[in-house]
């Protein structure tokens, strides 16, 4: 073999080593994709919402507290879901129509005496799967940020909607602020059904969120009188904050 024929063999083993390494490289990367797609889910959960310091939803009396601080499983879906026979606005899912049995009747009580004295309360949104918020989740931290999902948003295991025990109501216009009419009736009466002002103003410091004058969560009207009487939280009544 000729120096010239020694130099060109050289290269050709060069170059075939290289294009190997590409094809290694390539493929390692192919199977890293592969693997981030088939458990994007759990690569989502675990990198984004995962909280060491977090425990297993807390009860007490009968009833179930769920915040940053106790949250649900991913797969915990209440019993006894029923459609809520109610008006809702026109742009949510099927899921969020339905709640748990005795709260959907509670929900349909409470709007049929609300019109009864002029007050139209139009459903927002019920249950939610985990699934359904970390969908949430994601979508408003894209389009509104941080800041915003950290105050009105639950983290994915941590919203009361999983629970089937909590429904947003909103007004005809679709946009209940704290000095609404809906929203005034709402404060003064809803213990009378069972429910409560789940994120009351002043109270940010104790639930974690910011006001939410249209979120209300059933605990029964014992429970939901006591809480409406004292002017506390669901944390205060149960003594966990």
């Amino acid at each position: 073999m000729n120096e010239r024929s020694s130099i060109d063999y050289k290269l050709r083993k060069k170059k075939r080593k290289s294009k190997r390494r590409r094809l290694k490289f390539l493929a390692i990367i192919m199977i890293i994709f592969s693997f981030l797609f088939i458990f994007k889910d759990e690569v989502i959960d675990r990198f984004f919402f995962y909280r060491a310091e977090a425990a297993g939803a807390y009860t007490d009396r009968g009833i179930l507290l769920v915040n940053d601080s106790f949250v649900l499983d991913k797969k915990y879906k209440p019993g006894s879901l029923r459609k809520v026979n109610i008006d809702f606005v026109g742009n949510i899912s099927s899921e969020e129509k339905y709640l748990t049995e005795p709260v959907a009747d509670a929900v349909e009580e409470m709007f049929a005496t609300a019109k009864k004295e002029g007050i139209i309360l139009v459903g927002s949104s019920g249950y939610r799967s985990y699934k359904s918020q970390k969908d949430i989740y994601l979508r408003d931290l894209a389009a509104k940020g941080e800041e915003y999902v950290s105050a009105y948003v639950a983290v994915p295991g941590s919203s009361e909607h999983q629970t089937g025990l909590a429904m947003d109501i909103t007004n005809e216009a679709n946009w209940m602020t704290g000095e609404s009419t809906e929203a005034r009736w709402l404060r003064d009466n809803c213990h009378l059904f069972g429910f409560i002002l789940r994120y009351p103003e002043g109270k940010e410091h104790i639930t974690g969120k910011s006001y939410e004058p249209w979120h209300l969560r059933y605990v029964g009207k014992d429970a939901a009188e006591e809480i409406y009487t004292q002017g506390i939280t669901l944390e205060e009544y149960m003594g966990v904050y």
